[in-house]
């Protein structure tokens, strides 16, 4: 096969996975995919996977916290679905976390590359993007005890593993591979969590719907899942941005 066709065929790769991605992810990696063959069809396929298991962690997370809030007397069973659940499908999660960390972040293991660290940041926001709506379609402010208890379970029961999805299940074990081959061993388990800037992206985003157009952001905090924006909006005004797990607000 010549290099032309091998080219053509990753673009076409490219463009059906982007899809599956999702608009911002398509958005923010497009021009990576066109500069072949820089990110080919398999990474695309496994940032796909990595997001995947990053958005239904999300969604479990952002999902209880809404009911805990609209039914603190659901709180007990909140915690022990979050807890069983991550006994369960825990190590997918951490994997996919660890894969998505080398997708961000250089390393003094691997020359830098800007079209990996792209595709990793466009991965995690779309993660982030996703749970939010998965959390909007699950619970709302008319959800009532009733059915916030009924998720709930089903979270604790099992019946929202990652393995439930047949074809999810037969892809998971490829992220232990992914977190060996894209995240080298460090010096310590800390090191493992630093993971700059994750939530860039969405911070500019909120900064400049809530701010200014021209937010201009500087890292503060830089310790995953809780990073800490400054906001720079010219003649002297400032204002704080504080994420958790991808999910940002303005501080007052």
């Amino acid at each position: 096969m010549t290099e032309l066709k091998t080219k053509n065929l990753i673009r076409v790769a490219c463009k059906s996975h982007l899809t599956g991605l999702g608009v911002a992810l398509a958005a923010l990696t497009l021009s990576a995919c066109s500069s072949m063959p820089d990110v080919g069809a398999r990474q695309m396929e496994d940032a796909a996977l990595i997001q995947r298991v990053l958005t239904e962690d999300g969604t479990l997370r952002l999902a209880s916290s809404e009911c805990m809030r609209l039914h603190p007397q659901l709180m007990p069973l909140a915690y022990e679905a979050q807890t069983v659940w991550w006994q369960r499908n825990g190590q997918s999660v951490v994997d996919a976390d660890q894969s998505l960390n080398k997708l961000v972040l250089d390393s003094v293991e691997r020359a830098y590359n800007p079209t990996e660290t792209t595709l990793g940041l466009s991965v995690s926001l779309q993660a982030s993007l996703t749970a939010q709506e998965n959390r909007d379609d699950l619970v709302d402010e008319d959800t009532d005890l009733e059915s916030c208890r009924t998720l709930l379970t089903e979270y604790k029961q099992g019946e929202r593993d990652l393995n439930r999805d047949e074809d999810l299940a037969e892809r998971l074990p490829r992220l232990s591979q992914l977190a060996a081959e894209y995240y080298p061993p460090t010096s310590s388990d800390d090191e493992m969590l630093q993971s700059p800037d994750r939530s860039q992206f969405i911070a500019e985003r909120l900064a400049q719907q809530a701010l200014c157009e021209q937010a201009q952001l500087t890292p503060l905090v830089r310790q995953w899942p809780r990073e800490v924006y400054n906001v720079s909006c010219g003649l002297n005004r400032q204002a704080l941005i504080r994420c958790e797990w991808s999910e940002c607000r303005v501080l007052p």
